[in-house]
């Protein structure tokens, strides 16, 4: 369970995150963002990850994975521009 929950983390994480990104950056500039918040993009997919193997709900996850990150994306954009 921990390779598949870790493999599918980054998976889901970095493909949720760049479709989040791309609509808003140029793809060059989501991927800069993705490397430097690459712990949190991380965590975000394990959570998305375990979500999707609940039965029933994983009929609708890939919405939600879609609104959480561009929630996920606009925190760490935020972030990024403070710093």
């Amino acid at each position: 369970p921990f390779v598949f929950y870790g493999l599918n983390g980054y998976l889901l994480g970095r493909e949720y995150f760049e479709f989040a990104a791309i609509r808003r950056l140029n793809p060059a500039a989501g991927r800069t963002l993705r490397r430097h918040f690459k712990l949190r993009v991380f965590m975000c997919g394990i959570a998305i990850a375990v979500l999707m193997t609940i039965p029933f709900v994983n009929w609708v996850m890939p919405v939600v994975a879609a609104a959480y990150m561009v929630h996920v994306f606009e925190g760490v954009r935020g972030r990024a521009a403070n710093a």
